[in-house]
């Protein structure tokens, strides 16, 4: 579910008390933003954890159960404290690697609110980037002396919104406005831990969780991921670009180019038919020069997975996927080839496609790729191919720059053999039958009547 879909959920008489998140990263600032208006408390973890925590419900409902009067902040204490100290899960589980409990309604309470604090924030951040776009790349270093261990991955969309607004303040004599740190450090003040606090507590089994302090913030490292991980407009999307500026910061900070500003003049552009939403479309290119390979398509951290994040390896290329029906394009500028082809003796540059279709579904899938050359808005060069495919295939081959496609190499995943038990139980089965239609043929026979 998205977000907006949540609240839209939770809305219209659908309101709770207490909103608990028994999944991985539920506690980012995005959500809690998000779910403000319809809930009151939220407990969740900031950092991902093991399936285990889907038990946690069991703590919840047991205590719920022996005091059915508790007021919504004692539920949500009593959702934290089972989070910690679980009892009613499978053993050998010690609780959450982290827990956050966060009062939804101090977001909006004071003068100046918090809410309003962060617009003023996120507006002050754009007008930095507006009186000199150069601050991007300090903005970047204050990201990137982010830690973002338990958000997922070193090079995750999240930082800790703690840890951001600190290292801001850590770089304020080369930020060009005054405002900017000072409202930093007015947005950290609001949110140490406190029993009348927006953050009530916070709880982190690891000891070196020091740098995660209750919420994740969205502000990815780089303008790949954070094209590659959001479909259109998702983020703009979300109630926090609606009531503040930060959706159009991070747009400032990775601009996005649209059709009508940006075409690739000469091109190889790849298109998977609709497929499968969890298909997955790579290109491979090697540079012998540099002997190394650059890679198009979904991150190769989760290669095999339908995961998060893309890999644009190739400069100028593009990639887009629309998550629902399973269509998926890459084009490759050709002049990026051209520099290879050059190192080549008969100038030919190839790279390799890959389709791979190990997290579809059940039943044969057609693998039907189009690969065109397009110079100046025109086709000067086209083919298509397709296969039927068993689930779990890997289709790939090789496209050259002379405007050559190799056929179709298909890898079926090997067939696991049956268990010993269900051979066994099949070989009986089958005897059984056999011996069972040997005394249906013997019994008519003696029923035949005798001729004369």
């Amino acid at each position: 579910m998205e977000l907006p879909e949540i609240r839209g959920a939770l809305s219209g008489g659908n309101e709770v008390d207490v909103l608990f998140l028994d999944c991985c990263l539920g506690s980012s600032f995005e959500l809690a933003w998000e779910v403000a208006s319809v809930a009151d408390y939220m407990v969740a973890s900031e950092t991902v954890g093991p399936t285990e925590v889907v038990y946690h419900p069991r703590d919840v409902l047991y205590a719920l159960s022996r005091n059915t009067s508790m007021t919504p902040r004692y539920l949500a204490t009593t959702g934290y404290q089972a989070a910690i100290n679980p009892v009613l899960v499978p053993s050998g589980f010690d609780g959450f690697p982290s827990a956050v409990l966060i009062n939804l309604d101090r977001l909006s309470i004071g003068f100046p609110s918090f809410s309003a604090t962060f617009n003023d924030f996120t507006q002050q951040l754009i007008a930095e980037l507006n009186h000199n776009h150069s601050i991007r790349n300090l903005i970047l270093d204050v990201r990137n002396n982010c830690t973002t261990w338990g958000l997922d991955s070193a090079s995750s969309m999240m930082v800790d919104f703690v840890d951001f607004l600190e290292q801001v303040v850590a770089f304020e004599n080369e930020f060009y406005y005054n405002e900017t740190s000072t409202l930093a450090t007015s947005l950290l003040t609001s949110l140490a831990p406190g029993v009348n606090n927006i953050i009530i507590d916070e709880y982190y089994w690891y000891p070196d969780f020091t740098h995660l302090h209750g919420l994740s913030l969205c502000l990815p490292d780089s303008g790949d991921m954070y094209k590659g991980f959001l479909w259109p407009n998702m983020y703009q999307n979300l109630k926090i670009s609606q009531d503040t500026q930060w959706g159009a910061f991070v747009d400032e900070m990775f601009p996005t180019f649209s059709y009508d500003r940006f075409r690739i003049p000469e091109c190889y552009h790849i298109f998977v038919h609709p497929l499968d939403p969890v298909s997955q479309l790579h290109v491979f290119f090697e540079d012998p020069v540099r002997q190394v390979t650059y890679h198009v398509g979904l991150n190769r951290a989760f290669a095999d997975q339908p995961g998060m994040g893309i890999e644009v390896g190739i400069a100028g290329a593009e990639y887009h996927q629309d998550l629902l029906w399973g269509n998926t394009m890459i084009r490759i500028p050709t002049t990026s080839l051209q520099q290879v082809a050059s190192s080549k003796q008969n100038g030919v540059a190839t790279f390799k496609i890959v389709v791979n279709t190990s997290a579809t579904t059940l039943g044969l899938k057609t693998v039907n790729v189009t690969v065109k050359h397009i110079n100046q808005g025109m086709v000067v060069w086209e083919q298509n191919q397709y296969a039927v495919v068993l689930p779990g295939a890997v289709v790939s081959c090789f496209v050259s720059t002379n405007d050559t496609m190799t056929a179709f190499e298909v890898k079926h995943p090997p067939v696991a053999p049956l268990p010993l038990l269900t051979t066994v139980a099949i070989v009986v089965g089958v005897v059984f039958l056999v011996i069972l239609a040997a005394l249906i043929v013997n019994r008519r026979r003696k029923k035949k009547p005798k001729k004369g």
